[in-house]
């Protein structure tokens, strides 16, 4: 093969010229090339394809593009090569291979640009140093790789979607017990100091829950408070067995450096209503938090009631918030939707299935 460009074109001009597609000859000279269209074979074959024209140059365009990509992936794999040099290297590997000029495509350029346009190559021009022409070169797109990349994807957004959707949920939930704890409190107690709001001259926000001490110590099972005696009246109660471990909800769960979601509609008009933030530091018995947000930027101190857990993509770190691994990090591997769980790969290699309100999104220090 020469590396003369202007050769290497006449070279394959003659095989091209000599070469019958119809009767898949290859003659030596003109003059056989000549004696062979005058043959009765020939123009037998010439009147059969006279008869429907598109579907035989349909059929060698589609026979000539697979056969050329598998000389490409099979000398060259996902290498950068010269385009004629590919195209060489097709005609020497069969005689009875398939012709350009049986296709629809006018030139190896044209077919080369009807490549890239179906996402099968990537066409690069350059210069050739030595006769100062233009020169293209090919690399096969890695097709497997894409699909992969692609699956990969939609299966982050449906995860995200799903995410999304359970969020909402459970937003609807939070603010509906909270309601019915808040008016079950008032009706109980109207004396009882109501959730107040304040603004400082740093433009935080504090929330603070007396509610909680005059209403009781127990918990709905979400965060919220239920209704409980009076704590004017001092009447003895029978002392109950306490769980061995109470429900996530009931005990503090926030920690510093997580991410978390803010879930309060009246907070400043609604202002930071589903914004995430990053908890900075933790009060009240770690059932505080105040959380430093980005759009609108702000320190906010908030109850944990007013706060959700923070899911991320798969491949993410997390920290456990819940039983005796809390604090601990780890990196989220699989979403169990149904059990509303994910599972967690922690850093010893032992993997835990924790409840989506159990682990929430690390965010680097």
């Amino acid at each position: 093969m020469t590396s003369n460009p202007k050769q290497w074109n006449q070279k394959l001009s003659q095989r091209e010229k000599l070469w019958c597609q119809m009767c898949r000859k290859q003659c030596k000279d003109q003059n056989g090339f000549e004696m062979h269209c005058k043959s009765k074979a020939h123009i037998d074959a010439m009147s059969l394809f006279a008869t429907d024209p598109e579907k035989f140059i349909a059929k060698f365009s589609t026979e000539f593009e697979r056969a050329f990509l598998d000389v490409a992936r099979v000398k060259h794999n996902f290498d950068v090569v010269r385009l004629n040099v590919v195209y060489a290297q097709y005609l020497g590997d069969s005689i009875e291979n398939t012709r350009l000029s049986a296709t629809r495509w006018g030139s190896i350029l044209d077919f080369a640009k009807h490549l890239k346009s179906i996402n099968k190559i990537e066409l690069l021009e350059g210069i050739d140093p030595q006769s100062k022409g233009t020169i293209y070169s090919i690399k096969l797109v890695d097709v497997d790789k894409k699909r992969r990349e692609k699956e990969i994807e939609d299966q982050a957004v449906k995860a995200s979607s799903l995410r999304s959707k359970e969020e909402a949920a459970l937003s609807r939930e939070y603010a509906k017990r909270a309601r019915a704890v808040m008016e079950a409190a008032n009706k109980k107690n109207p004396e009882t100091e109501k959730p107040t709001m304040y603004h400082d001259t740093n433009t935080s926000v504090k929330m603070t829950m007396d509610t909680r001490a005059s209403v009781g110590s127990k918990t709905d099972g979400l965060g919220f408070f239920e209704d409980g005696a009076d704590s004017s009246e001092k009447k003895p109660k029978k002392q109950k067995q306490e769980p061995t471990q109470k429900p996530i909800a009931d005990r503090p769960w926030p920690l510093s450096g997580i991410s978390v979601k803010i879930v309060h509609k009246t907070l400043k008009d609604g202002k930071y209503h589903n914004k995430k933030g990053v908890v900075l530091t933790v009060s009240n018995e770690g059932y505080s938090a105040t959380v430093q947000t980005s759009d609108p930027p702000a320190k906010l101190s908030l109850d944990q009631a007013y706060l959700q857990t923070v899911i991320p993509k798969l491949g993410n770190p997390v920290v456990i918030l819940s039983g005796q691994r809390r604090g601990e990090t780890g990196t989220l591997i699989e979403m169990l939707p149904d059990k509303f769980s994910g599972i967690v790969k922690m850093a010893g290699g032992d993997r835990l299935t924790v409840p989506y309100e159990g682990f929430s999104k690390a965010v680097a220090k």
